[in-house]
């Protein structure tokens, strides 16, 4: 597999390079969709309202300033947040790590999940 690093573009729709590991699109409500595929990297949000579902591969998701929901997949992913205000759900019976930024957070997780810098955060464990 390839492995890519994917920056979304704000505003910008369609599909990313070949071995990217998303699909963007960019919703009518200026919210940015985007599928995570089976190639592993690393993907980076911009401000703005963005929903990322993570795919099979293991992605390192970096949140942005904005508010942002976030699935992980069935892959062992990585999600550090940020500043903005962020649900995130883990729960999908696969190891992720979630590291908490200054921001509010919101993350439904398994027991198996590493959970770092998130004593502010609401935390809800399977």
């Amino acid at each position: 597999m390839l492995s890519a690093n994917f920056t979304i573009a704000p505003g910008k729709s369609g599909s990313a390079p070949a071995g990217s590991p998303v699909s963007v699109v960019q919703l009518p409500n200026g919210t940015s969709l985007v599928s995570g595929t089976s190639a592993p990297g690393a993907i980076h949000i911009p401000a703005g309202k963005v929903t990322v579902h993570a795919g099979s591969a293991n992605h390192t998701i970096y949140a942005g300033p904005g508010t942002d929901t976030i699935t992980t997949g069935p892959g062992s992913d990585t999600v550090v947040l940020g500043s903005g205000t962020a649900v995130v759900f883990a729960a999908d019976h696969t190891r992720d790590t979630i590291t908490c930024g200054t921001g509010k957070a919101t993350i439904y997780a398994d027991k198996i999940d590493v959970l770092k810098s998130c004593k502010k955060a609401t935390v809800y464990r399977r």
